[in-house]
């Protein structure tokens, strides 16, 4: 049950973190669907922190 890892898309910001993620919903071995964020070029890249977050956040959503 829950969100595996999150998958980034290759557009890193200057300092290689992920500006645009892809996260797994599933629930019993099952993918049922996908949180995917994005932001914008000026801005950075997800930190470590906020990619839990939303790993979390998809979990969360996945058992609801």
């Amino acid at each position: 049950m829950g969100a595996s890892a999150a998958t980034a898309d290759g557009d890193p910001d200057r300092e290689g973190r992920p500006r645009r993620l892809a996260i797994p919903l599933r629930t019993f071995s099952r993918t049922i669907g996908a949180l995917a964020v994005a932001r914008e070029a000026p801005q950075l890249g997800y930190s470590l922190e906020e990619r839990e977050l939303l790993r979390l956040i998809a979990e969360r959503a996945s058992v609801a």
